[in-house]
Order: C-alpha cells, then sequence, then structure tokens
C-alpha cells in the first residue's frame, strides 16, 4: 500500500475521535466495514456500544464513622477490573463479532501479525501503552489504550492509525 492511498482508506471511518478508546476503536472498525444502526443508517455511536455491552454503571459510597469526617466516594465505569484488553468482552460476544487476539512478547512478532492483518484489509485493534505513543504529549503510562491500524506504507514504514 502507499501512503497516498490513506485518503481512501480513511475515508471508509464515519468519524474521528471519541470519549473511551475501546469503544472509539470498536466504532472506527464498524464504520470501516459499513456497520450503520437499523433505525437511522447511521454510523454507530459510542453511547449505543457502551448500551449493548451492557451499559454504564455508577456508584456512590458516603462512609461515616466516628471521630472522622463523613467520605464520598463516587465511581463511574462500566466495571472496576479487567483483563488487559477486555473491558468490552460483552460488546464483542453480543454484536457477535469474531475476535482473534494476538499477544506476543516479541515485537517482530508482533509486527509480522500486524502486517499480515493489514495485507488481508484487516484493520486491527491494538491496546498499547499510551506513554509510548509519539503524537501523545505525555510521560505517564497509560497501559491499555486501544487504537486501529488502517494501514501501512512499505516505503517509509508508517502506518495509518485511527485514535480517539
Amino acid at each position: 500500500m502507499s501512503i497516498r492511498e490513506a485518503p481512501v482508506i480513511l475515508d471508509k471511518i464515519s468519524s474521528y475521535g471519541g470519549v473511551y478508546s475501546e469503544t472509539t476503536a470498536v466504532r472506527h472498525i464498524l464504520s470501516y466495514h459499513g456497520v450503520v444502526d437499523t433505525h437511522g443508517g447511521n454510523p454507530i455511536s459510542e453511547a449505543m456500544l457502551f448500551g449493548i455491552s451492557g451499559g454504564i454503571g455508577f456508584a456512590y459510597f458516603n462512609f461515616e464513622y466516628e471521630g472522622y469526617e463523613p467520605t464520598l466516594y463516587i465511581g463511574t465505569a462500566q466495571r472496576y477490573k479487567t483483563r488487559f484488553g477486555q473491558y468490552m468482552a460483552n460488546l464483542y460476544k453480543r454484536l457477535g463479532l469474531e475476535i482473534n487476539v494476538k499477544l506476543t512478547k516479541s515485537a517482530q512478532q508482533a509486527e509480522a501479525d500486524l502486517l499480515n492483518d493489514l495485507a488481508h484489509e484487516r484493520p486491527a485493534l491494538l491496546h498499547v501503552d499510551r506513554g509510548y505513543l509519539p503524537y501523545y504529549a505525555e510521560d505517564s503510562e497509560y497501559g491499555d489504550h486501544a487504537l486501529v491500524v488502517l494501514g501501512h506504507d512499505d516505503k517509509s514504514h508508517n502506518f495509518i492509525v485511527a485514535d480517539q
């Protein structure tokens, strides 16, 4: 693929940006494949993806102990503890998506797997550490950030990425 083909690939994505990295990435992949909602023919929204996956949770706890000021804890999340890359497992299951998870400690094997998927026109949803991405201005590590790789230019060795 030539990097000049990037606009054609990127035109397959209906909109960019998002709130949560994994729902944004899933939305990008569904849009790439032309998936739309059945009611209005619009691209699937992140809100709909959260709903399909089981909804967003909210909890609050008021702790009152004698001799201490009351403390309020507010939590907003779908789940509090998940394994790396499994936050939206219910979503994939409920949509009937076939997920092929590849884990390796080898950078060479990871690149080979990614290039193979791209050669077969299969965009790849990757879970990465955002702190190592050159376009995020952060020093901190964020170990479970999802993005989609849509293409690769063999000459420049650049990747076409759709991110949050």
